[in-house]
């Protein structure tokens, strides 16, 4: 059982890898368009179960957030390998970020393998990323 598991995991490893982009003009529905491309693209991709749910919580509140800095769009960036999901939110707003981190943030970190955020001083916009592992 054992070398069947080492199997399918070097057939995931030797897909290469999708990645797309959506961009959005923010609205109130913004963040549901983004989950639900977001979800049918890294679907098609053969992610699915879980992880498929998880990147699509986590790709909603990421662009949720960036709607409150007023951007005047969002780009949605994804990645998948068949082992790792990356999803990348970016923002070109103006508005200096707040001064306590969003609370998506705090959802992000609790299911995420990984994440971070790219703010560039003197620049504008903010790009925030995140990894799901897949299992499978």
């Amino acid at each position: 059982m054992g070398h069947l598991r080492d199997l399918q995991a070097w057939r995931r490893k030797a897909r290469p890898a999708l990645e797309d982009d959506l961009v959005l003009e923010p609205d109130r529905g913004c963040a549901r368009v983004a989950r639900r491309w977001v979800m049918s693209t890294l679907g098609a991709a053969g992610l699915g179960g879980a992880g498929n749910q998880v990147v699509e919580l986590l790709t909603a509140e990421l662009v949720a957030d960036a709607i409150v800095r007023r951007p005047t769009q969002v780009h949605v960036h994804t990645r998948y390998d068949g082992v790792t999901a990356r999803v990348e939110v970016r923002d070109d707003s103006c508005v200096p970020p707040p001064a306590q981190a969003p609370r998506s943030w705090s959802i992000v970190e609790a299911m995420a393998a990984a994440w971070g955020c790219l703010d560039a001083p003197g620049q504008t916009g903010r790009t925030v990323w995140f990894e799901v592992l897949v299992d499978g």
